[in-house]
């Protein structure tokens, strides 16, 4: 794009005095559409920039995290199951020795 003046003697601008000379090549354009965008992808409902790292390290963080919730949650529950048969056998214990308390009496 060429942009060409016209200022006249008195130094002063006028409509008339200001002539534009635009000429556009195809190289130009062609240049100014080939700009790469950056991707976008959407999160939670809406259009963001695309960081990879930043979307991949959340899908893993994510998944992490849900593993580790189940193994938790495997934990709590095979401890539970543990406390569980503990107390059984802590109330089988005191009926055995409930009887033979008093079978000795």
């Amino acid at each position: 794009m060429t942009l060409g003046k016209n200022i006249t003697d008195n130094s002063t601008l006028t409509d008339n005095s200001l002539s534009l000379n635009m000429t556009c090549d195809s190289l130009s354009i062609s240049k100014s559409l080939k700009r790469k965008k950056k991707k976008k992808v959407f999160k939670n409902g809406r259009l963001r920039n695309f960081n990879p790292k930043k979307v991949f390290s959340s899908k893993l963080r994510n998944k992490v995290d849900k593993l580790f919730k189940m193994k938790v949650r495997i934990i709590k529950e095979e401890f539970n199951s543990k406390k569980k048969e503990i107390i059984k056998e802590r109330k089988d214990l005191d009926k055995l020795l409930n009887n033979k308390l008093i079978f000795f009496k």
